[in-house]
């Protein structure tokens, strides 16, 4: 029991670290879009600037679902290892 509580706080500290991770991310890329809007002469330039920016926020989301999925599916199997008191062939 001890071991799983210790799993699960591990994984929820991840889960932290992931998340404020991701905001920095979010604020570094916001930045690189005003300095390259700022320093925008054309039209072009600002098309450029916000096509690049979308780009990366759609990898970015795409990691997010990634990394949400990955963690839905490690507290689910947690959930049924404690449900089954860690034997993965008891039921209740």
């Amino acid at each position: 029991m001890i071991d799983m509580q210790a799993e699960i706080f591990s994984t929820l500290a991840q889960i932290n670290r992931d998340w404020f991770d991701r905001a920095k991310s979010e604020a570094r890329l916001a930045s690189e879009l005003f300095a390259k809007l700022t320093a925008a002469h054309s039209v072009p330039d600002v098309k450029a600037a916000y096509q690049e920016w979308h780009s990366q926020r759609m990898q970015m989301f795409a990691d997010d679902r990634r990394r949400f999925f990955s963690k839905s599916q490690k507290f689910m199997e947690l959930g049924l290892r404690f449900l089954g008191n860690g034997n993965p062939g008891a039921t209740r």
